[in-house]
């Protein structure tokens, strides 16, 4: 009668165990790609690239968001669907580049929906396809998109900074407007 309950204790620490790793090893990742995506971010803007973003999120949970992984600062304009229609409608673009002063010929949409893709074609600008997200390559290419990251192939922040910057390399001005999507 004894070994079952004392066998059931030994269980109950060894899941115990297992969740305390996983939660160690998920905030280890966490912290690894939010610092990926500063780099990011920072490498773009010294690079001259003004970014916004444009997200099915509401006002606050975007600004939430930002705040508490400290990205707030590093956008010139953000919209969110609490004042536009859903993806794929181009109101979320056609804004940020009002609001930046930003030619649709000299922005980029970076995104990891086919939706995306087709916001950043009807407001005129090119999309650039991510497909660690929820849309496959083949879908975000048939989608317009004009070139897009592969899984496999992990750039450093250096080579995609280079990567989008050939990417509008004819088109591009002092006004580009990179908007990064979160969703």
């Amino acid at each position: 009668i004894m070994q079952p309950v004392f066998q059931g204790g030994r269980l109950r620490a060894n899941v115990e165990r297992e969740r305390a790793i996983l939660d160690q090893r998920r905030a280890e990742y966490a912290r690894t790609v939010q610092g990926a995506f500063r780099e990011v971010l920072d490498g773009l803007r010294q690079a001259g690239w003004v970014l916004g973003v444009a997200t099915g999120m509401s006002d606050r949970g975007l600004a939430h968001c930002l705040a508490e992984h400290g990205l707030a600062d590093r956008f010139a304009t953000l919209q969110t669907a609490d004042r536009h229609p859903s993806k794929p409608h181009p109101s979320m673009a056609e804004a940020a580049l009002l609001e930046t002063g930003a030619s649709a010929a000299n922005a980029v949409m970076i995104g990891d929906t086919v939706f995306d893709i087709e916001m950043a074609v009807s407001a005129g600008m090119r999309g650039i396809g991510v497909d660690w997200g929820y849309h496959a390559s083949e879908d975000l290419l048939a989608a317009g998109a004009r070139a897009f990251q592969l899984r496999e192939k992990r750039l450093s922040t250096r080579d995609f900074v280079a990567y989008a910057e050939q990417f509008v390399e004819r088109a591009r001005r002092k006004d580009a407007l990179t908007i990064i999507n979160d969703r």
